[in-house]
C-alpha cells in the first residue's frame, strides 16, 4: 500500500509539473502573439505616416503633376454645351482659386459665377463681339473683379503700418484699380490652372462691350473694377497646337535688364 501511495504521489506531482509547463507554454505564446500584433501595428502605423508625409510634401511627382497642368492649360476657342460642369467640380475649382495669394491677404476681389442659362445669355452679350461665340457654348462663366477701394477689405485687427503701407502700394501702382487688377489675377489664373488639372478647359477674356455693361450684368456696385471673364467647360474638340512662347532669355533676365535678349527675341515653340 504504501508503495501504490508513493506512486500515486509522484504521479500527482509529475502532472502538476507538466500543467505548470503547459502554462508557461501558453503564457509565453501569448506574451509572443502580443508582442507581433504591437510589431505589426507599429509597422503599419509607419507605413502610414510615410505615406501621409509623401502626400504632403512637394516635389518629386508632384512637381511633374504641375508641369503637366501647365502645359496642358490653353485658351480654348470653343466649348462643348452639352457638357455641363458638375457642381462638386465647380466647388473644388472655386476653393482653389481662393487660395490665390494677395497683398496683405487682403483679398480683395469677388468672383460671379453665372451658370444659369439666361444669365449667361446677359453677361454674353455685355462681351465683345469676338469673345461672344465661346462664351455661349460655356457652361460656366466667371466674373473676376477687382475692389478699387480696397481699404475696405483689411481685416479690422490691420495695424495702422499696414494700412499706411497699402496706401503707399496703390500709389505705386499708379491706381485703386490697377492695384485691385494685380490682387485679382492671381485668382483667376489660379481657377484656369485648377480647370486643366480637373480634365476641363478655360479661355480668358477682357474684351467687353464696356465695362460698365459688364457690371451691370452681374449687379455689380460700380466700386468693383471687372478684370477678366474666365470661360469654363469641356473643350468641344481636341487642342489644335500648343502656342507659342518667347525664349526664356528673352522672358527672364539674369540681375538686370538685357537689351541683347530683347532685340534678338523670336518665337519658340511651347515645348
Amino acid at each position: 500500500m504504501a508503495a501504490r501511495a508513493l506512486a500515486a504521489r509522484l504521479g500527482e506531482s509529475f502532472g502538476s509539473v507538466a500543467a505548470m509547463r503547459a502554462d508557461v507554454a501558453a503564457q509565453r505564446d501569448a506574451a509572443l502573439l502580443i508582442l507581433l500584433a504591437a510589431a505589426g501595428y507599429a509597422l503599419l502605423a509607419a507605413a502610414h505616416a510615410a505615406r501621409a508625409r509623401a502626400r504632403g510634401r512637394l516635389g518629386g511627382r508632384h512637381a511633374a503633376s504641375f508641369a503637366r497642368v501647365v502645359h496642358g492649360r490653353y485658351s480654348c476657342a470653343e466649348f462643348d454645351p452639352a457638357r455641363r460642369v458638375p457642381q462638386a467640380t465647380l466647388d473644388a475649382l472655386l476653393a482653389l482659386a481662393a487660395r490665390a495669394p494677395s497683398s496683405f491677404n487682403a483679398q480683395p476681389w469677388i468672383a460671379i459665377v453665372v451658370t444659369e442659362p439666361a444669365a449667361r445669355e446677359t453677361l454674353t452679350a455685355a462681351l465683345a463681339p469676338g469673345n461672344r461665340p465661346k462664351a455661349l457654348s460655356a457652361p460656366v462663366l466667371v466674373v473676376f473683379a477687382g475692389d478699387a477701394q480696397p481699404e475696405a477689405a483689411l481685416a479690422p485687427a490691420a495695424t495702422q503700418p499696414m494700412r499706411e503701407a497699402l496706401a503707399a502700394y496703390i500709389a505705386q501702382s499708379g491706381s485703386p484699380q490697377a492695384w485691385a487688377f494685380k490682387q485679382t489675377m492671381p485668382a483667376a489664373t489660379t481657377l484656369m490652372l485648377a480647370a486643366t488639372a480637373h480634365g476641363l478647359a478655360s479661355t480668358a477674356m477682357e474684351g467687353f462691350r464696356t465695362m460698365a455693361a459688364v457690371r451691370h450684368a452681374v449687379a455689380l456696385p460700380d466700386r468693383y473694377a471687372v478684370a477678366v471673364v474666365v470661360a469654363i467647360g469641356h473643350a468641344k474638340r481636341p487642342r489644335p497646337k500648343r502656342s507659342w512662347r518667347r525664349p526664356l532669355r528673352a522672358a527672364f533676365h539674369a540681375n538686370a535688364y538685357d537689351a541683347a535678349a530683347v532685340a534678338n527675341d523670336a518665337c519658340a515653340p511651347d515645348l
